[in-house]
């Protein structure tokens, strides 16, 4: 199935193991990010852990908390919204017509 739909021609246990290691790679680089931002913030490594490690899912929390939500990013750009950027607009591309 996979090689007549998607063009990939390799045995399942392959596919298995380099979608594993890619998820590894993907999920050390998510743990890598999370500890520089939780130094950026200030914040020291999790206590008591044998790596130093920070806990990616309380980064991630913390993030969240500070960020607008939709609704605020929304209304706070509401102005914007179907208008040209000025970039545009310098290009020629609008009549002055919007939508």
């Amino acid at each position: 199935m996979l090689a007549t739909g998607e063009g990939v021609d390799l045995p399942l246990a392959e596919i298995t193991r380099v979608g594993q290691a890619n998820l590894d790679a993907n999920l050390e680089q998510v743990k890598e990010l999370a500890q520089r931002l939780s130094i950026e913030q200030g914040k020291a490594p999790e206590q008591g852990s044998a790596s130093g490690s920070v806990n990616v899912s309380e980064i991630v929390a913390d993030i969240g908390s500070r960020h607008p939500t939709a609704e605020a990013l929304i209304s706070r750009h509401a102005e914007h919204v179907g208008r040209p950027t000025p970039g545009f607009n310098r290009l020629g591309h609008n009549n002055g017509s919007v939508g």
